[in-house]
């Protein structure tokens, strides 16, 4: 097992080696995705009562359910949206390390002024 190490821009690699660097980055988003649902379930509770922080008082615990499965997966549903927003920076990284190579280093620094910026 090799972990996905990061070309440097002019690097040469056979398709192969990209595409199994693109698999391990694909794989460590989805663990990553994966860990932040497990948390996020964990507290999906209180996910929601902190969702429900802006409704007025006599609206808060009054969640209209219309089938015997949907409390279930509202809480499924709720924990994923926590987990891909947890996860963003992670992924956005694997991302960005995977397509790096391809852009060269002048304007890589362009692309994180902007970046640090737009944080």
């Amino acid at each position: 097992m090799s972990w996905p190490r990061r070309l440097r821009h002019g690097e040469e690699a056979t398709l192969v080696e990209h595409l199994e660097e693109l698999r391990w980055r694909i794989i460590l988003s989805l663990v990553a995705v994966a860990v932040a649902f497990g948390v996020a379930f964990v507290f999906s509770d209180q996910i929601l009562d902190w969702l429900q922080q802006p409704l007025p008082p006599d609206r808060r615990d009054r969640i209209v359910t219309l089938g015997v499965t949907e409390p279930f997966f509202l809480s499924i549903r709720i924990s994923l949206y926590a987990a891909l927003a947890a996860s963003l920076p992670i992924w956005l990284w694997q991302l960005w390390s995977f397509l790096a190579p391809a852009i060269e280093e002048s304007q890589q620094r362009v692309i994180l002024i902007f970046v640090v910026l737009s944080s």
